[in-house]
């Protein structure tokens, strides 16, 4: 009997596809999220793995980056079973990672089943997905599509909050808030935003530990280091300041996208990371290096001068064409 590994957030649909999966003689292994997934694949080999992208602690792409780097695991099959990244570019991506099988969110139940017998097939003759860019470029498109995907989201928030505004304006229109309800409002939003820091333990501290200063790295340095392949350029500018002008090859990283993202490992925690990236009202570079070092990587500097001192050296940068 073979056994699959499915990971999905969503208590109902994890029963859904257990009871399905099991429905068809399958033996099944649930986690919650990408982490938990790793860690049971470690204990105990399945034949494949189910799991769905939007999950907390660490989602479906960067489980699946991890699980091809697994010696151990990148021989097991994987399928994204998705109802949240339904792009076309997200299917594109999710395939370059080595996935065998992109899948929305319903399937009928013969049609998985059909799926999931399809690939276990595949994985016993050998024909297992293998990622198919380099590391930089994989970070790159990650960085991307969270930043598609957040965008997204921050749209969805601003209609979410015009129809609380309007359904505010027409409940205190009507009647008088009181005080006392006014402070339970603020009580619970406070005793809300205490239990999300306390249950996440990696989340954003309420109080935050003063950092020690990062060091810095000439521009030449780390383009001699990086002509070796010996570091990796993470900018940490908004996206939309990183579309417009970036040093060719970093990696975008900015804060909003990193505290998403925070589980991810780039790499050894021993490379060499070069981080850029600020403006006149906000130090974007030492903030997303200080969450590195944090993070338990140990060689992490900010470049001297930023993306400017860079380009006065002549240094390769990309940038946005205006048509």
């Amino acid at each position: 009997m073979a056994r699959v590994l499915i990971a999905d957030d969503n208590s109902r649909n994890l029963y859904l596809l257990e009871s399905i999966l099991k429905g068809y003689g399958y033996g099944v292994t649930c986690a919650r999220n990408g982490a938990e997934a790793l860690e049971l694949a470690r204990q105990s080999r399945p034949d494949l793995i189910i799991t769905d992208i939007f999950m907390p602690v660490m989602d479906g792409f960067a489980l699946c980056m991890e699980w091809k780097a697994d010696e151990t695991l990148k021989d097991i099959p994987l399928i994204f079973y998705t109802a949240t990244y339904t792009d076309p570019k997200d299917e594109q991506f999710a395939l370059s990672l080595g996935a065998e099988r992109f899948l929305f969110k319903p399937q009928e139940p013969e049609a998985l089943a059909e799926v999931v017998r399809q690939v276990l097939d595949e994985g016993a003759e050998g024909a297992v997905g293998e990622p198919s860019a380099d590391e930089s470029e994989t970070l790159r498109q990650y960085t991307g599509v969270l930043s598609r995907k957040l965008e997204q989201k921050v749209v969805q928030l601003e209609k979410t909050r015009a129809d609380l505004l309007g359904i505010a304006s027409a409940v205190f229109g009507a009647s008088r808030v009181s005080l006392s309800d006014f402070l339970l409002i603020i009580g619970v939003s406070v005793l809300l935003a205490i239990i999300f820091n306390i249950s996440n333990p990696h989340g954003i501290p309420l109080i935050p530990d003063r950092p020690d200063p990062v060091p810095s790295i000439s521009a030449s340095e780390t383009m001699d280091d990086y002509r070796q392949g010996q570091t990796l350029i993470v900018d940490a500018m908004p996206n939309n300041f990183y579309q417009l002008r970036h040093i060719k090859g970093a990696v975008n990283m900015p804060p909003a996208l990193f505290d998403i993202v925070y589980l991810m490992n780039f790499s050894d925690k021993n490379e060499k990371i070069v981080v850029y990236g600020n403006t006149i009202s906000r130090p974007y570079d030492l903030e997303i290096a200080n969450k590195l070092l944090l993070m338990g990587y140990k060689n992490v500097k900010v470049l001297e001068g930023g993306l400017q001192a860079w380009e006065a050296n002549g240094y390769p940068v990309d940038e946005k064409v205006s048509r």
